[in-house]
């Protein structure tokens, strides 16, 4: 059976204590086993988080001293595929959550409602985590974790794979080929040549989406569109 380790931070102590309850119900009624922990403060979130990481975080983002987007950037570092859920008051602060690629927005305003698909959602990506892209160059075989993928570009017959540790995996394959395989993994066509990992994008320009370590990887204009479609569906 999984197991997951669950953080929640909010410096007001009733929606604490509120999503606290709510957030152990739902892992209740799901068939896993889980420990959760809550924190008044960002600081003692951090140092938890350090010592043993949380697979989810629940954040507000308006936080004093040290704000949401400040903790997330901080388990970014050590911790890429721990789970960000932002949860707030402010409508407007979505986009600036883009930076450190939460996986939802909960409204407290909404917050019974969205809590549960997001809960359902992220318990769906752990069990996915598990996913791994067997390949053989030069007759040695690798094993790749869909999440440490940054993107994976064309090059004629063959597709690069790049990962967040800067490895690069060339091999023959087709990326139409990728792409089916990888879309119910949170990989969007941002270009004919181009997979990325939608975890990994910061934001998007007209030329450009930019992902991890201000990489710049090309979007074609026609594909714009669809693109930020596809991130507001992820974070919402």
């Amino acid at each position: 059976m999984s197991y997951f380790r669950i953080g929640i931070c909010d410096d007001e102590e009733i929606i604490l204590d509120k999503l606290y309850q709510l957030i152990r119900n739902k892992f209740e009624k799901i068939n896993c086993d889980f420990d959760i922990n809550k924190f008044n403060n960002a600081k003692s979130l951090i140092n938890s988080h350090s010592k043993d990481d949380y697979d989810i975080v629940f954040l507000d983002i308006d936080m004093p001293k040290i704000n949401g987007i400040e903790v997330a950037q901080n388990i970014r570092i050590s911790s890429p595929n721990t789970i960000i859920i932002f949860v707030t008051g402010k409508d407007e602060l979505v986009y600036e959550s883009f930076k450190v690629q939460p996986f939802r927005f909960i409204l407290k305003s909404k917050l019974v409602e969205e809590l549960t698909e997001a809960i359902i959602e992220a318990h769906k990506l752990l069990e996915k985590n598990t996913y791994k892209i067997h390949i053989k160059i030069d007759n040695k075989p690798y094993e790749i974790d869909v999440n440490s993928i940054l993107y994976i570009e064309s090059s004629r017959n063959y597709i690069i794979i790049n990962t967040v540790s800067n490895k690069q995996y060339k091999y023959k394959d087709s990326i139409n080929q990728k792409e089916r395989e990888l879309e119910e993994y949170g990989f969007i066509r941002t270009h004919l040549g181009y997979l990325v990992n939608q975890r990994y994008i910061q934001r998007i320009s007209n030329e450009n989406v930019i992902i991890k370590n201000n990489q710049k990887i090309p979007i074609s204009r026609s594909r714009i569109q669809y693109v930020q479609q596809k991130l507001i569906e992820y974070l919402r």
